[in-house]
C-alpha cells in the first residue's frame, strides 16, 4: 500500500475560509491569470502589476524547486513583457523601456530554471526563441540609451 501525502491549503472556521500562505499566494495568481487572459485594454499600472505577479510566481516556483513550472512562467512573462513593449510607448527621451528590463528579468529566470534542472530543460532554453528575441530587443535600443 502506498503512503499518500497531503498538504493543508485551506480550512474553515465559523463559516469563514482561511488559506495557508502558499495557497493564498496561489489564489492571488489565479486572479493574475484571469486578468492576463481577459484581454481587454490594460493600463500601464495593469501591465506593471501583472509583470510583477508573473515574476513573483516564477521565483516562488524556483524556491519550490519546480523548475519546469518556473521556466514556463518566466517564458510566458517574457512574452507578456514583449506585449507590453508593443502596446505601451515611452517618450522618445524616456530612456530604456521598463518592460525591456522586466523582459531581461524573465529571461534570467528562464536561464536559472534551465541551469537548475536536468539537461533537457537547458536544451529547451537554448533552442527557444528567447535568446533571439532578447538580442533583437537590445539591438533596437539606441546606443545612447543603454544596452
Amino acid at each position: 500500500m502506498t503512503e499518500k501525502k497531503y498538504q493543508l491549503v485551506a480550512w474553515t472556521e465559523e463559516g469563514e475560509v482561511f488559506f495557508t500562505p502558499v495557497s493564498a499566494r496561489e489564489q492571488e495568481w489565479m486572479y493574475e491569470d484571469d486578468a492576463y487572459v481577459d484581454g481587454g485594454e490594460k493600463t500601464w499600472a495593469d501591465y506593471e502589476w501583472l509583470a510583477h505577479m508573473i515574476y513573483e510566481r516564477g521565483m516562488f516556483l524556483l524556491s519550490l524547486q519546480d523548475y519546469h513550472a518556473a521556466y514556463n512562467v518566466f517564458e510566458n512573462g517574457a512574452r507578456f513583457c514583449m506585449e507590453a513593449m508593443r502596446k505601451l510607448k515611452v517618450p522618445s527621451d524616456g530612456g530604456l523601456h521598463p518592460f525591456l528590463i522586466a523582459f531581461d528579468e524573465m529571461y534570467g529566470g528562464c536561464h536559472k530554471a534551465a541551469l537548475e534542472e536536468d539537461y533537457s530543460l537547458e536544451e529547451v532554453f537554448i533552442e527557444s526563441a528567447l535568446q533571439d528575441w532578447r538580442s533583437q530587443l537590445w539591438k533596437d535600443v539606441p546606443a545612447n540609451q543603454g544596452g
